[in-house]
């Protein structure tokens, strides 16, 4: 609106000038001129010296009239150069500068083509800002998988695990929900990497977060609790659907195989698993996750290569 009343504006007083510099002058000098060669179109009979006096003040006039409209449109004008010298060192300190431009001596033509131009510079600033935060939370995002990841299985670290957990059994106190808890152990893992090394070791552990990713729903939860361990949360699940889960996780972990460099056939892993279950006993996630621990204890005490609860 603000540039609309501006542009209305300039176009009055350009008018102006052009009624003060032009129309009236010519209108007046041809009044002039009929009443002064044309007796019948005389409006009134004018003596010799009132005549003089009327041409006198008309010239006079008319000079003032010239005058004042040069000096308007100096003033309407004066402010469109200095748009447009603004403008033209603007487009140099932003690097663009005015390469390409028509040489022309139109200041209108002048500020229409700095104009454009800078429309133009700023677009592509725009692009290239978007770009880069389009870039920055790319990397953002990133940087946040990798603060909860683990880095190894692509499962959740145990910092995330741990607040989600937390959040999970605040959730299943308030509404009343059920919610389970799997710990995970791998069976004699420390003798496993002793004997063929911490990269084939690695690739077990690659192998389980596998197993563990295929095994539950989306809305589960599955995390590397530390070295060996891992924890599994399981939202709106009873204990026996916990043991199902937690048995065919056993079972995909126990038929995973692989070259072992000290006989000729294939060697396998086994886990331990403990349940844990909320309950009314349960005050916190910590205890949730030390009910289950207890489980897992239970379980390699019992052989190995189980599930308890």
């Amino acid at each position: 609106m603000s540039f609309s009343l501006k542009t209305r504006s300039l176009r009055y007083k350009l008018w102006t000038v052009y009624a003060l510099m032009f129309v009236l002058p010519v209108l007046f000098l041809l009044y002039i001129i009929g009443i002064s060669l044309f007796p019948p179109f005389k409006l009134t009979p004018l003596p010799a010296p009132l005549m003089k006096i009327t041409l006198i003040v008309g010239v006079a006039a008319i000079i003032v009239m010239s005058l004042g409209g040069f000096i308007l449109l100096y003033r309407s004008l004066k402010p469109i150069e200095r748009v447009t010298k603004n403008t033209a060192e603007f487009l140099k300190e932003i690097g663009k500068g005015i390469n390409g431009l028509v040489d022309t001596e139109d200041e209108a033509e002048k500020i229409s083509q700095y104009v454009t131009s800078m429309v133009v510079e700023i677009r592509n600033k725009i692009i290239e800002v978007d770009r880069y935060a389009h870039d920055l939370a790319e990397h953002n995002k990133k940087l946040s998988q990798l603060a909860i990841k683990d880095g190894l299985t692509g499962l959740y670290n145990q910092i995330y695990i741990k607040e989600r957990l937390h959040n999970e059994f605040m959730r299943s106190k308030q509404f009343n929900h059920l919610l389970t808890v799997i710990m995970l152990d791998l069976d004699d893992f420390k003798g496993f990497n002793d004997s063929f090394g911490h990269m084939a070791g690695d690739q077990i552990l690659k192998e389980v977060g596998r197993v563990l990713l295929v095994s539950i729903r989306p809305i589960d939860i599955a995390a590397r609790y530390g070295g060996e361990e891992f924890l599994i949360i399981l939202p709106e699940t009873d204990l026996p659907e916990a043991r199902i889960v937690a048995e065919q996780i056993r079972r995909g972990i126990a038929q995973l195989s692989f070259l072992s460099p000290v006989s000729s056939g294939a060697s396998h892993i086994t886990a331990s698993l403990g349940i844990g279950v909320v309950s009314g006993e349960i005050i916190s996630h910590e205890e949730l996750i030390s009910q289950a621990d207890a489980a897992l204890y239970r379980s390699k005490k019992a052989g190995k290569n189980r599930v308890a609860d």
